[in-house]
């Protein structure tokens, strides 16, 4: 299921196209794909909670565990790349601070990103301590450690995007009307 993106439908490419129009545009499609990938690991993470079989539910986690660990890296390419090319281009035009702050900022999605990447951590950490099928509890406690990181990363992307379309979009018009 395709999402609608909260930018202009489509992304309209401006008269004098400039590296942050196509870093716009690039974000846009990691960040469909992103949401692709959190659906699909929140359904198996939920699916292997509801399990009444141990031995399935067992096997669901540690697979679900090779797919959380490329997930992670293919995140952290992203997030990567944010950091280097995007957020410091949208710092400087507006002159944003890296502190707290009451509205949606960049530190809280950096707090944000963190703290899914902790759950992650610690639902990988915890499958490589499963032994034996163990405690069905003790299993849906597992699973919910990723659909924790689910719900936190699909609202940080719903957040990034809150904050930095807006924010693009006026540096586009600026640079729109620059050249008219």
């Amino acid at each position: 299921m395709k999402t609608a993106v909260p930018w202009k439908e489509p992304l309209s490419e401006p008269a004098h196209p400039t590296e942050l129009y196509h870093a716009i545009k690039q974000l846009i499609e990691e960040h469909e794909q992103l949401k692709l990938l959190i659906q699909a690991l929140e359904e198996k993470a939920r699916q292997a909670a509801l399990s009444r079989d141990t031995e399935e539910q067992l096997k669901a986690l540690r697979d679900l565990k090779a797919d959380t660990v490329q997930f992670m890296s293919q995140m952290n390419r992203h997030s990567s790349w944010e950091e280097q090319v995007l957020y410091p281009f949208l710092h400087e035009y507006f002159d944003l601070s890296m502190g707290p702050s009451m509205v949606p900022s960049f530190w809280v999605l950096e707090k944000d990103h963190d703290l899914a990447e902790a759950y992650m951590d610690s639902f990988i950490d915890a499958v490589e301590d499963l032994a034996s099928p163990g405690d069905r509890r003790q299993l849906q406690s597992v699973a919910e450690h990723l659909l924790q990181a689910c719900r936190i990363l699909s609202g940080h992307l719903a957040m990034e995007e809150q904050l930095v379309y807006p924010l693009s979009d006026q540096v586009l018009t600026d640079v729109d009307y620059f050249f008219s």
